[in-house]
C-alpha cells in the first residue's frame, strides 16, 4: 500500500518464475489424496477470467481492461500449483512479514503525512483508497491473531506471540484511522475460529462451539468497541441513522448506506434485464439511462455506474451476468472452504497455512459485502498472491525440514 506498482510485479515475476519451474523443475510430486481440493482452488481462480470471456463473446464486447483483473487471478494459478510442489512454507514466513509490512505502512505515513487528495480524517496512502486501506490493515492484523497458538504442544514462541499481538494492534488501529467499517464483521468471526481453535479440549462444545462462541465474540466485541472507542461509535451511529432516513419509495439525497442499498436495487434491476451476458463495463459505456430507475438520485446513478456497486459478486453479476457471480462466489469461497480442512492437520506447515488463508478468505469474503475487492490492479493482485500461496502451503507436501511449530 506504499509502492505503487508493487503486488503487480511481484505477481508477474512469480507467474514468470512459477511457470518455468513448472515446465523445467525436477519438483516433487503434489499429493494425490488433495487432487480435488486443488483442482478446485484451480477453478476459483480461473472463473472469473472464463466468465468474463463467456458474457463478453455473448455481447461481442471486445473492451480490453474488463479482462485486466480477471486474468491477474489467472495468473497466480502457477504460482499455487508451484507452492502445492515445492512445499513452499508461507505460513511460517508471513509472521515476521505482515507485522514488518504494517510497521513500513506506519513509517511511510509518518514520513509522507496525509495525502491531500483524500481527507484529513480518513487515514491511507497516496494511491489507495481508505476502505482498501482499512479492510487491508485489518485482515493483516486479524491473520497476525491467527498465526498465534496457545495449545499445548503447539505453543507459539515469545517472539511469535510479540510479532502476532503487534500485528493485530497496528492492523486494528489502521482500519480504525482510515474511517472505513469494511470488514469489521470479520473480527467476530476471526476470534470465534481462533478461540476454537486454542481452546482446552475439555471446554470444547463439538460442532456448537464455533456459533456459540461466535454469538459472545459479537455480544462482547461490538459492545466494548462501541463504548470505548468514538471512531467506532460515531461510524456505527451514521449507519442507524443511513438506515432510518432511507425512504424506499422515492430519490432523496443519499448517505453512505443509503448509497449501497440503492446501488443494489439497481444492480438488480441490471440483473433481470440482462442475467446471461451482462452488461459489460460500466465505467467505459453507461447500460441504460439515468431515468430508468426513478427510485435513484442521478448522482446515485452516475456513481453505481462509474464506481461499480459497492460489491464483489452483484458487481460481477451486473457486469458479466450470473456466470460472473457465481465466480465471484467461488473466488471468495472456495479458498477459505479449503483451508478449514487443513485446520487441525497433524502437519505444523499445513496448519500454520491452512489458519492464515481461512483467516484471509473470512476479512476478503466480509469486505467484499461493502466494497469490490478484487476489481483494481494492485488488489486483484494481491488476492491472487496471498490466495496461490495459502492455499498452495496448505495443500503442499509438507517440508521435513519445516515441520515445528
Amino acid at each position: 500500500m506504499t509502492v505503487q506498482g508493487w503486488t503487480s510485479s511481484l505477481l508477474y515475476l512469480a507467474f514468470l518464475g512459477a511457470t518455468l519451474l513448472l515446465v523445467t523443475g525436477d519438483l516433487p510430486p503434489p499429493d494425490t489424496a488433495l487432487r480435488s481440493q486443488r483442482q478446485a482452488v484451480v477453478l476459483a481462480l480461473a472463473a472469473p477470467l472464463l466468465a468474463t470471456l463467456f458474457s463478453a463473446a455473448l455481447r461481442r464486447d471486445g473492451y480490453l481492461p474488463q479482462f485486466d483483473a480477471p486474468l491477474r487471478l489467472a495468473l497466480a494459478i502457477p504460482v499455487f500449483l508451484c507452492v502445492a510442489r515445492t512445499g513452499f512454507d508461507a505460513g511460517r514466513w508471513l509472521r515476521w512479514v505482515l507485522p514488518a509490512s504494517l510497521f513500513i505502512v506506519v513509517a511511510h505515513r509518518a514520513w509522507f503525512g496525509q495525502p491531500a487528495h483524500w481527507p484529513e480524517d480518513r487515514m491511507t496512502t497516496a494511491f489507495v483508497d481508505p476502505l482498501v486501506f482499512g479492510y487491508l490493515s485489518l485482515t493483516f492484523g486479524l491473520m497476525g491473531l491467527m498465526g498465534l497458538s496457545t495449545r499445548a504442544g503447539r505453543r507459539s514462541s515469545l517472539a511469535q506471540g510479540l510479532a502476532g499481538l503487534v500485528t493485530l494492534g497496528l492492523g486494528l488501529a489502521l482500519s480504525v484511522l482510515s474511517g472505513s467499517r469494511s470488514g469489521w464483521l470479520a473480527i467476530p468471526l476471526v476470534l470465534a475460529c481462533w478461540l476454537h481453535l486454542n481452546l482446552p479440549a475439555r471446554w470444547r462444545l463439538g460442532p456448537a462451539t464455533v456459533p456459540l462462541v461466535t454469538l459472545a465474540a459479537v455480544a462482547l466485541l461490538a459492545s466494548s468497541a462501541y463504548f470505548t472507542v468514538h471512531r467506532v461509535q460515531e461510524r456505527v451511529q451514521e449507519a442507524i441513522a443511513d438506515l432510518h432516513t432511507y425512504s424506499f419509495d422515492k430519490p432523496q439525497p443519499e448517505t453512505s448506506l443509503g448509497y449501497r442499498i440503492t446501488f443494489v436495487r439497481i444492480a438488480g434491476d441490471l440483473v433481470a434485464r440482462h442475467p446471461l451476458a451482462g452488461v459489460g463495463d460500466t465505467a467505459h459505456r453507461p447500460p441504460a439511462p439515468e431515468t430508468d430507475f426513478p427510485y435513484a438520485t442521478p448522482e446515485a446513478v452516475r456513481a453505481s455506474f462509474h464506481s461499480a456497486f459497492h460489491n464483489q459478486v452483484v458487481s460481477d453479476a451486473v457486469r458479466h451476468g450470473l456466470s460472473g457471480g457465481l465466480a465471484a462466489l467461488l473466488l471468495l469461497l472456495v479458498p477459505g472452504a479449503v483451508c478449514a480442512r487443513h485446520l487441525e492437520s497433524v502437519h505444523p506447515q499445513r496448519r500454520r497455512a491452512a489458519a492464515l488463508g481461512l483467516c484471509f478468505a473470512i476479512c476478503l469474503a466480509v469486505s467484499s459485502l461493502s466494497t469490490e475487492v478484487v476489481d483494481l490492479k494492485y488488489t486483484a493482485s494481491l488476492f491472487a498472491l496471498m490466495t496461490a500461496l495459502l492455499c498452495g502451503a496448505t495443500l503442499a507436501q509438507p517440508d521435513s525440514r519445516h515441520g515445528q511449530d
